[in-house]
This record gives structure tokens, sequence and C-alpha cells, in this order.
């Protein structure tokens, strides 16, 4: 079987180079999802000549591994993995496969997959300069919350930075004790990254940002890039009694931090309505869909 091991802060370097190199927009190709998220996904990485293999345990409990990613043999690379599942007698099923990845695997391996939408792990892709203007009527609401969050309140923004980072993560255990109750059940789990998030922030390279409304820290965000193209916002929590503030951090954090890229990936709805409609309502550029590849004979038994 292929020597996997669980992922460290000294793989830094090397998983983002090859997931710089790959150029793609999916959120799980930043070196922080794979971090942040390590013990409630059980990933296990491998480094294969310039590739990148994962293998990884899914919301379903099924083993899954993500398409070989970076600049090499793809093919060569997806026979390993066909190789360690066997021997591990499991069927070799690939997870987050996105629409050029399904077409690649049914070119190297033709006629033995079954693709199936995965609706709930699709990433929202949007235009930064979108974000930025709020420009045109289909953003007229939003430009609305910002205006009458301004004339609401006296509030400042500051980036992350290490003299408020034990403020930001007083905030976090804040935030989350006011929104255990009908939540996701993996809601703990965020918590941890987010403060992994915070402890690692200078080391990942990480982009934050926080609004404080007299003097207290109301609204987070954290993000990483992806590859110098787009970038990934990990995580964004707001303290809702305060109106429109979700509408300000987003903007402000787009409009101070996120020009240099082109694209913002704001990740996936998890299924959540309420999640799925704030999303669209920023209207993105692109969906990236993904895919579950599960092999025929597989499906067949």
């Amino acid at each position: 079987m292929l020597d996997f091991k669980t992922p460290t802060i000294e793989d830094r370097d090397w998983v983002r180079s090859i997931f710089h190199s790959a150029e793609t927009l999916g959120s799980d190709n930043t070196f922080g999802n794979v971090y942040f998220w390590r013990e409630s996904t059980k990933i296990k990485i491998l480094k294969y000549k310039s590739l990148i293999l994962r293998r990884y345990i899914d919301t379903d409990k099924i083993v899954k591994y993500r398409f070989p990613l970076g600049q090499g043999d793809v093919a060569e690379a997806i026979a390993l993995l066909k190789n360690d599942a066997e021997q591990a007698k499991l069927p070799l099923v690939l997870g987050g496969i996105t629409e050029d990845e399904k077409k690649e695997l049914q070119r190297i391996m033709p006629d033995q997959f079954d693709f199936v939408e995965e609706p709930n792990r699709e990433d929202y892709i949007y235009n930064t300069s979108d974000l930025i203007n709020l420009s045109g009527r289909r953003y007229h609401a939003k430009r609305n919350h910002i205006a009458k969050f301004k004339n609401n309140y006296t509030w400042q923004y500051f980036d992350i930075n290490k003299g408020n980072i034990p403020e930001c993560k007083r905030f976090v255990d804040y935030w989350f004790a006011r929104n255990l109750e009908n939540k996701p059940a993996n809601i703990s789990e965020e918590k941890v990254a987010i403060h992994k998030a915070l402890d690692y922030f200078d080391y990942f390279n990480l982009l934050g940002g926080v609004i404080l409304v007299d003097f207290k820290v109301v609204a987070l965000t954290i993000a990483e890039a992806i590859n110098d193209n787009i970038v990934d916002i990990h995580f964004e929590k707001a303290l809702t009694n305060y109106s429109g503030v979700y509408a300000m951090i987003n903007n402000e954090f787009a409009r101070r931090k996120l020009s240099p890229f082109q694209y913002i990936n704001r990740e996936e709805d998890l299924g959540i309505e309420g999640l799925r409609k704030s999303k669209m309502s920023y209207h993105p550029c692109k969906i990236l869909k993904r895919y579950e590849a599960r092999p025929l004979d597989a499906v067949a038994r």
C-alpha cells in the first residue's frame, strides 16, 4: 500500500507549491483546508514525484481519494491509487471530482466509473471586482445593508495580526457558544479549525480581517490564496444582532485585501438552504460542480 501520512505543518511548502502549480479553482486545494480539518477528515497525504495524492474519510464514513494534482503522469498516479484501494480491499472511490477531472478520469479509465453529482459540495466562485464594487441593481440590497451598518454603528476595520489574535479567539469562542444549538453536528470541528488558523496565521500566510463596533469584535474573516489568481474564504463569522454586519465584513475585506486576485471562492453551502440563498445573493460567476466517482463494478454490487 502507499505510504500515506497525516499532514503536519512542515508539509506546508511542498503541498502549497503543488497546489499552486495545478492552477485549480477548488477550495480543497489549499494547505489550510488540508491541515485545519485533518482530524475530522482523517486525511492522509503523499508526495509522488510532482503530484500530491490524498486519501480521506468522508462524512458518509467511506474511504475516498482525491484526484491527483500537480505536474506529472496522472494516469500513473490513478493506477497507484487503484492498487492502494485494492490492497485495502476497498473500491477506488474519488470524491470532490470537478468537471475537468471527471473528463480526465473518463479518458484515462473509460467506462469504469459511475459519476454522481455532489450538489452540497459545489464551490461558489465570484469575480473579486463584483464583491468589491457591488455595482448595479443586483447588489442594491447589499449596498443598503452596508450603508445602514455604517450609519447605525461606530465601527472600525483591522487586519488580523499578532496583536489582536487573542481577541479574535475570544470572539470565536463567544460566537460558537451562541450558535451551538440547531447547527450542523460538526460545528465544534469548525471551531477547532478556526483556532488552528489563528494559531498558525502568519506561518500559513493567511489573510484576515475583523470589524469592531465600540471597540469590540463583531465579525471576523480568514482567507488563503489557492494560487495567484484565486483566494479561498476559509471562515467568516459575525454577530447577526448587528444588522448588515455580514455584508460589511464581506465588502471591507474584499476591498482592502483581495483586489490582487481575480476570483474569490466562498466554498460550498453544505446543503443548508439559508447558506445557499446567501451565497447566491452575491451572484457567483461560476459554481464549481463536484462529483463522486465510484467504480461501476462496485455500483453493480
